[in-house]
This record gives structure tokens, sequence and C-alpha cells, in this order.
């Protein structure tokens, strides 16, 4: 007997995930420098991104945002 595996979403092609995996790091590329603006909405966005796409490379630019941010941007930068 088979087992159904369960599939949340379209089906994809290796070209299709490839295609969406470079998209996923061209947002998180984008969402880095967001990470110094002065609007606190705007911080916590680029950090949602960075989160959906995480790479140590980014470790250094979240810390310093949250060392000079506040709030909970700071708070969600080092969740519990």
């Amino acid at each position: 007997m088979q087992r159904r595996t369960r599939r949340c979403g379209p089906a994809r092609s290796g070209r299709e995930r490839h295609v969406v995996r470079r998209e996923r790091h061209q947002a998180a590329n984008l969402a880095v420098p967001l990470l110094q603006d002065e609007n606190e909405e705007i911080r916590y966005s680029a950090l949602a991104v960075l989160e959906k796409n995480p790479n140590e490379s980014y470790f250094p630019d979240v810390l310093q945002m949250a060392r000079s941010g506040g709030g909970r941007v700071m708070e969600a930068s080092f969740p519990r």
C-alpha cells in the first residue's frame, strides 16, 4: 500500500524552486539595509523578511539593529 504525502501549495519543478529561493535571497538582501531605518515598522518588517530566509551573514546587522533599536523590534530580534 502506497503512502500518500500531503503537499502544501502547488507542486513545483526544480527550476521553479530555484527561482523562489533566489527571490527570497534577493528580498533578504534588500531587507538588511532597512534594519537601520528610523521607522520602527520598517525595521520590524525587514526583520520578518530575514526571519523567513535565515542566514548567518545577517547576524551582525541584526545585532547592530538590536543594540541601537528598542521596543518590539528588539524583542522580536531575540525571541524567547
